[in-house]
């Protein structure tokens, strides 16, 4: 594999520094609230989870895409 010389090489401990600076710089927390649920689009989100302590409970499902445009969302759609 041909190094791109107008990209300086950096050591490995650099850029998993880099990548985790550009993922906290992007990062919207939510406080959670008894009932909330949260709906993630694993294809164009990166998602995790912060430490924390106490009892969760994880529920997943899978499904087909769906195109927003096809939905009739219930409430006001506020990120895309």
């Amino acid at each position: 594999m041909k190094m791109n010389s107008a990209v300086p090489a950096r050591p490995l401990g650099s850029v998993f520094l880099l990548i985790n600076e550009v993922y906290e710089a992007n990062t919207a927390r939510e406080p959670w609230q008894a009932g909330d649920l949260m709906l993630v689009d694993n294809v164009r989100t990166a998602h995790g989870r912060e430490h924390f302590e106490g009892p969760r409970e994880v529920l997943v499902a899978m499904a087909d895409a769906v195109h927003l445009a096809d939905c009739s969302p219930t409430i006001e759609v506020t990120a895309i």
